[in-house]
């Protein structure tokens, strides 16, 4: 793993508590910004129109993203518990951390 990936997963595995308030408006900011881009390639590709589980499945994630994102940027950094993680990115797709293998 390069420096830069391991300064970054570093950087995600702290708790909300342990980011500034301009590091984590940065940080947000740029996932909003992650997701927009995603909505636009899925708009591009004719996803949220075709008619499969998965197309489904894809604009749901997306959405509930958005929507956790969204209440993410209306709290307070207090306020956030101490959680390692929103609920939709607990899934097998997603890499492990260090020492967890991939369902």
């Amino acid at each position: 793993m390069s420096h830069r990936a391991r300064k970054r997963e570093e950087e995600l595995s702290h708790s909300p508590k342990e980011f500034t308030v301009a590091e984590r408006a940065r940080w947000l900011a740029e996932l909003s910004k992650a997701l927009d881009e995603a909505d636009a390639l899925a708009v591009k590709l004719g996803i949220p129109h075709m008619h499969s589980p998965e197309a489904a499945e894809l604009c749901a994630r997306l959405a509930a993203a958005r929507a956790q994102v969204k209440g993410l940027r209306l709290s307070r950094p207090e306020e956030v518990s101490g959680e390692n993680g929103p609920k939709w990115s607990d899934h097998s797709i997603w890499p492990k951390r260090t020492g967890e293998a991939a369902s």
